[in-house]
């Protein structure tokens, strides 16, 4: 049985085989191995081990920024004492996104329907009402909060 390559490290020795699927290191440090990482919590700016946040699109940014300004790598968590207000916190701006995604979509149909009802008849109407109802679905993106579900 030939072995697989992606377990020797560039300098050609033999990696250990990695049990159960958990990460690089997991073995030696129990944090790891439960999910948890070291890193700064979003609540009390203390740099702890916590749930690391699920790397989302703002996230994914804002972490290139910080490298694209050569800025230190800071890793977002939520520690085992902030954890619980982290999620209400998410769950707020979750509900605040279906809430304005459901203004955004009925600015679009009262825009259109107006336009028809009081005779008019023009197309470019869709210009408005779709960059209306755009900036209505971006707002609650100033109120992100990133998840910390594992």
């Amino acid at each position: 049985m030939k072995p697989n390559i992606s377990t020797f490290t560039p300098s050609g020795t033999q990696r250990p085989p990695v049990v159960g699927g958990c990460q690089k290191g997991a073995r030696r440090n129990p944090a790891m191995a439960a999910g948890l990482e070291k890193g700064m919590c979003i609540i009390c700016g203390e740099v702890r081990t916590g749930t690391p946040a699920k790397p989302e699109f703002p996230v994914r940014a804002a972490r290139w920024l910080r490298a694209t300004l050569k800025q230190p790598a800071k890793h977002t968590i939520a520690c085992k004492e902030h954890l619980i207000e982290a999620r209400q916190k998410r769950a707020k701006y979750e509900k605040k996104l279906r809430d304005y995604l459901l203004f955004a979509v009925l600015f679009f149909i009262f825009t259109i329907f107006g336009n028809f009802a009081f005779g008019g008849r023009s197309l470019w109407i869709l210009v408005p009402a779709i960059l209306g109802a755009a900036i209505i679905a971006l707002l609650p993106q100033f109120y992100y909060f990133p998840s910390f579900e594992n």
